[in-house]
């Protein structure tokens, strides 16, 4: 889940509302307040973008497989929301596992000083199997998300990944053939 759709749509900020669906998964606002989400394109001066945000104190997101399932999750893209002086915050993501129980992991985004920027945290290989994602409650100083690596996504591989794989294709064409011609 990149975001971009909506990010972009209007180039530059957006109210998405309590849901958003991208890539064959939902994100869920767990509260009543107005507006859910909020996101925007990427700003050279303040933001990291394109991203998506809980738009209110003590808000947490759900995720889940639209249509229901299990999935994954391997990645996800975290950081500060606005550029300016926030000291080191940590956040708890909490996992509920389909044949029961939960897993949490707790990522930590570092201390800046600067222009913010996204840094990628891996979940640990627990996190498969899943029913739902908690993300951390939207407290200050507020982050924000972008880059969900998921399993089952039906995302369309970048233009720079295809690039790679033809070319690692294309590498191992001379070892194919030697071992057919034998």
């Amino acid at each position: 889940m990149t975001f971009t759709p909506v990010a972009c749509a209007t180039g530059y900020g957006n109210y998405v509302g309590h849901s958003y669906t991208e890539a064959g998964f939902t994100l869920f606002t767990g509260g009543v307040h107005s507006p859910g989400f909020a996101t925007w394109c990427a700003d050279a001066s303040d933001y990291a973008g394109p991203g998506l945000f809980i738009d209110f104190p003590g808000e947490t997101a759900l995720l889940t497989k639209s249509g229901g399932g299990t999935f994954s999750i391997h990645v996800i893209e975290l950081a500060h929301l606005h550029s300016g002086q926030y000291p080191a915050q940590s956040f708890t993501f909490t996992g509920s596992l389909a044949s029961g129980g939960t897993v949490s992991q707790t990522f930590t985004i570092g201390d800046q000083a600067e222009k913010t920027l996204f840094q990628p945290f891996v979940f640990d290989a627990s996190w498969t199997n899943l029913s739902s994602v908690t993300f951390a409650s939207q407290d200050f100083p507020y982050y924000q998300f972008t880059n969900i690596l998921l399993d089952g996504a039906t995302t369309v591989p970048e233009p720079t990944s295809m690039a790679f794989l033809a070319t690692g294709l294309i590498a191992l064409m001379p070892m194919v053939r030697r071992r057919l011609s034998k």
